[in-house]
């Protein structure tokens, strides 16, 4: 919890651990988070996939990248994600969710 002059602030985040199994990150972020054409969010995907590749971390130590969003951040698609449990898995990522 943060506090802040004259009012409590109650911030999470959420953190990703992202496995790549093969292939290249966009990718497999790419297949993990596309929706189907007829979907309400669609045109909202591209911007969701390209705001996760331009904000992941690379891991030397344990050989994977991680990503953090916080509720707080001013942008919307960072809101939305520290929201979501995401957990996916196929053959060439697998997308663990911390937090929360």
């Amino acid at each position: 919890m943060k506090i802040r002059k004259g009012f409590v602030s109650n911030s999470s985040s959420s953190s990703f651990v992202i496995e790549l199994k093969n292939g290249e990150l966009g990718d497999g972020i790419r297949t993990a988070f596309t929706l189907p054409k007829k979907h309400p969010l669609y045109e909202f995907s591209d911007g969701i996939i390209e705001f996760i590749i331009n904000n992941v971390t690379w891991d030397e130590e344990e050989k994977n990248y991680y990503a953090s969003f916080w509720d707080q951040g001013g942008d919307a698609v960072e809101m939305a994600l520290s929201g979501i449990d995401i957990h996916y898995e196929d053959d060439n990522i697998k997308i663990t969710h911390y937090g929360r």
